[in-house]
């Protein structure tokens, strides 16, 4: 069995769609209220915005880490089983 990168960079994509839905137009002015930030600070909100661009990577790692743990999990249990 390989591991499908395409799938994966797929899925780390999506995953930061819904992070941005969901702390943007979903839940984004609670959220700024919660963490402290004025949405009228145009300069905190560009080093948040610079911020964000390392979570990419990092959600990309993380993905494929959790692609490679159950790979690396459904070969176990299929050689247990056979």
């Amino acid at each position: 069995m390989q591991i499908n990168y395409l799938a994966i960079l797929v899925s780390a994509i999506l995953s930061m769609v819904v992070g941005s839905i969901w702390y943007g137009p979903l839940f984004g002015k609670k959220w700024a209220e919660l963490i402290g930030a004025d949405p009228n600070d145009k300069k905190k909100m560009k080093e948040m915005q610079k911020s964000a661009g390392p979570l990419y990577m990092v959600q990309f790692l993380l993905t494929c880490s959790k692609c490679s743990f159950c790979h690396t999990s459904s070969l176990t249990v299929n050689e247990l089983a056979g």
